[in-house]
């Protein structure tokens, strides 16, 4: 990384004029001025906060989404396995002679 601040002299530099050392100052006053400092300080926390707050909603509403997948999961699991007779076919109800002609088969 570079140095920004160069403390040697160049013979091709030209000083400062009074506009722009004026124009300093004023800026190096504003941004050390306590009440810059507070409200700058404050304004940041703000918004850290609201990403931190919105990366935890995020979390959580993933890992509702995520569980809500895996109960309905489980949930057609469970009713397929009720429904499944010990052959693994499915109990469909139907005739007494249509469950008859599957037994043959």
């Amino acid at each position: 990384m570079s140095d920004n601040h160069n403390n040697h002299k160049n013979s091709d530099s030209q000083p400062l004029s009074e506009e722009t050392r004026g124009d300093l100052r004023r800026m190096t006053l504003g941004l050390t001025d306590q009440k810059t400092i507070d409200t700058l300080t404050r304004v940041g926390m703000m918004a850290k906060n609201k990403r931190e707050s919105s990366r935890a909603h995020r979390e959580q509403a993933t890992a509702r989404a995520e569980a809500e997948k895996e109960a309905t999961a489980k949930k057609k699991g469970t009713l397929v396995e009720e429904t499944a007779d010990e052959d693994g076919g499915a109990q469909d109800g139907g005739t007494k002679a249509c469950k008859e002609s599957n037994k043959q088969t």
